[in-house]
């Protein structure tokens, strides 16, 4: 170990020894120095921290402000990639642990014609003399599928998003792939394995434990670019295959009405399919079936609209939520929506309230491409990059008030920038009238010369990971203009402090953002501002101040 190790080393158990729970900070600045000399010793360039990528279940189950060591270039001579060091949270509360992990990433654009979503993991058998069986380490959502080779298949399990991507694995694993992993290191219980995760155009490999030698790290590399060259394999057989069937009868067919929106996954969370479940065989229109294909036709419609083809909104939403889509206020100033090139990659329908006087679905969807606001009159950006494509995540909500094939109407929504740098949500818009009715009982919105002040509220949820601690504040202030990003989350942190003291009593917490949103109010020159009631989330338990959770 060098000096510079020795130096970094000894620092970290200073730290480490006036927080005993948090033993890993040593071992992390020992392997920063390391990776920084590996990292020239093989022409890649280094970053002590950046972004953490997302895109696969593993990047999105990682602690991403807690990522470290991004080594960028040509790796083990293969493809250009990332190789960075992401960490997880086992555990909760003082006994939480870090878990370190090393992990190569590849975007691959053209994987995305090859599957959906594919995971590739190390098969844990049961221990203990079969006293005791490891859960499946299969991302949740994700169907157990087999590669035919069953040496493979009795140490590695398979999962795939969707029906489809049963036809990926097999274009992927042949026998020449599943034999050379069948090789690899595996260890007593997977430790050792090197996993997979394809989803999106992205490729994670992935493996536990920081390795921080030459040789280790020389040797995982070697099997990631092999990897990311047998995904490119694949894609490229898959493109020059006859096309089946099912494939052949939509040649020369014009797209169907959800056009972008259909080759989305597209999934209910748990609480919305019980709720259709339950409502659906009273009514047709609340079925999945019925539901899937409205939500379609309106993500499709939305990015259609986006792009330029604001008709195709109109056709499936209220008229002010589409202005209010296609031309939100940003800043206190007039914006247009403007969009290049929007992938839809997977949708969510998150609510669906059937019992409500009309019934109202929520639904979240992820994309990727070009996104800015302009101003409308002089064309100047306002925010985002005209040049550049970046993640977002779209919201809208529908109602049940129209007829035909369309009964699902949309009548608000909302875009989140994703921001990897900062690791939080960023939005800021106007109030929807629909929003102010709901929110105030009112039965007609005041006209603008009855309002006050602009009066903003602001939503920051946060999250206290040593303790796996996570809540919200909501509040309203009134102000000439919106507070940028930085001026809301500066507005916010004190309030973050005393909620998170409040439920954790005094102590060195380090609260992060998660989310934060700020809302133009519709209100009253006689509304007064008041501060909002916390809602706090442990867990599964949500509550308010002095309220019992459910």
């Amino acid at each position: 170990m060098s000096g510079d190790d020795h130096a970094r080393r000894s620092e970290g158990l200073k730290r480490a020894l006036r927080r005993p729970w948090k033993l890993t900070d040593a071992a992390r600045m020992s392997a920063d120095a390391f990776a920084e000399r590996y990292a020239h010793s093989r022409g890649l360039s280094y970053e002590i921290t950046a972004g953490t990528p997302r895109g696969t279940w593993f990047l999105g189950a990682v602690w991403a402000k807690r990522s470290h060591s991004f080594l960028r270039g040509r790796l083990a001579g293969g493809a250009d990639g990332l190789l960075f060091y992401p960490e997880k949270l086992v555990g909760g509360g003082r006994v939480a642990v870090r878990e370190g992990w090393t992990a190569a990433c590849y975007e691959i654009p053209a994987a995305r014609e090859l599957a959906q979503g594919i995971a590739c993991v190390p098969r844990l058998g049961p221990i203990w003399g079969g006293r005791v069986k490891l859960v499946s380490a299969i991302p949740p959502g994700l169907a157990v599928t087999t590669t035919g080779d069953t040496g493979f298949d009795g140490t590695y399990e398979v999962g795939v998003a969707s029906d489809h991507d049963r036809a990926g694995v097999s274009a992927l694993f042949d026998a020449d792939f599943t034999a050379w992993m069948r090789g690899l290191p595996f260890g007593k219980l997977g430790e050792q394995s090197t996993r997979i995760e394809l989803c999106a155009g992205v490729l994670c490999v992935y493996t536990k434990g920081m390795l921080t030698t030459a040789e280790e790290l020389d040797a995982f590399c070697q099997r990631a670019a092999r990897i990311a060259a047998e995904v490119q394999r694949a894609v490229a057989g898959q493109a020059g295959r006859a096309p089946g069937p099912a494939e052949a009868g939509q040649a020369g067919r014009e797209p169907g009405p959800a056009g972008p929106a259909q080759a989305a996954e597209l999934r209910f969370t748990e609480s919305a399919a019980a709720a259709v479940r339950d409502a659906g065989a009273a009514d047709g229109r609340l079925s999945a079936d019925s539901i899937e294909a409205s939500v379609r036709r309106a993500v499709a419609a939305w990015v259609r609209a986006a792009e330029g083809d604001e008709a195709a909104l109109a056709a499936v939403a209220h008229p002010e939520a589409a202005e209010a889509l296609l031309r939100p206020a940003w800043a206190g100033r007039p914006a247009r929506l403007v969009a290049r090139g929007v992938r839809v990659t997977y949708i969510m329908v998150n609510q669906l309230q059937a019992d409500a006087g009309v019934p109202v679905l929520g639904i979240l969807f992820d994309c990727r491409g070009v996104r800015y606001l302009e101003d409308p009159g002089t064309g100047s950006v306002l925010t985002g990059d005209p040049g550049a494509e970046a993640p977002f995540v779209q919201s809208l909500s529908l109602r049940l008030d129209g007829a035909g094939t369309q009964p699902w109407r949309v009548y608000a929504g909302d875009t989140r920038t994703l921001e990897p740098p900062l690791d939080y949500t960023f939005s800021c818009r106007r109030e929807t009238p629909g929003e102010y009715r709901e929110r105030t009982g009112a039965t007609a919105i005041p006209p603008e010369g009855a309002r006050r002040g602009p009066r903003f509220q602001i939503r920051a949820d946060f999250a206290e990971h040593d303790e796996r601690f996570s809540g919200s504040v909501t509040f309203v202030v009134e102000r000439d203009a919106a507070p940028t990003r930085e001026e809301a989350a500066e507005l916010a942190y004190p309030a973050i402090g005393e909620e998170t003291a409040r439920r954790l009593g005094e102590g060195d917490w380090r609260p992060s953002l998660s989310g934060l949103e700020v809302r133009e109010l519709l209100d009253l020159a006689s509304a007064r501002v008041r501060r909002v009631a916390p809602a706090v989330r442990v867990g599964d338990v949500v509550a308010g101040p002095g309220g019992a959770g459910r």
